[in-house]
């Protein structure tokens, strides 16, 4: 993710910053477009959980970006909970 550094050199926190600030709109802009889209009417709910997890992990990005850091996936529980669902391809590593 980070060029120039050893495998478990962690990231300064500046480039995590910088890294957090290009990234998070580009997500916070893919939940978005994802929740204009109509998801069947049985899985109304649990589409909203699946994003809301999805934007929950996005703040926490935006709130610590030294988070990336730790080796800890912000994103692990809204994925679970994306595969659960059945969308297996975009909840993959």
């Amino acid at each position: 993710m980070f060029a120039g550094l050893d495998q478990d050199e962690p990231p300064p926190p500046e480039a995590l910053a910088a890294y957090a600030q290009e990234v998070v709109p580009i997500l916070r802009e893919g939940i978005e477009e994802i929740g204009d889209l109509e998801p069947p009417r049985r899985g109304q709910q649990r589409v909203a959980r699946i994003l809301g997890a999805y934007a929950t992990a996005i703040d926490i990005i935006e709130a610590d970006p030294n988070r990336l850091a730790t080796g800890e996936d912000p994103f692990k529980a809204s994925d679970m909970l994306a595969k659960n669902y059945g969308l297996e391809d975009c909840a993959s590593d």
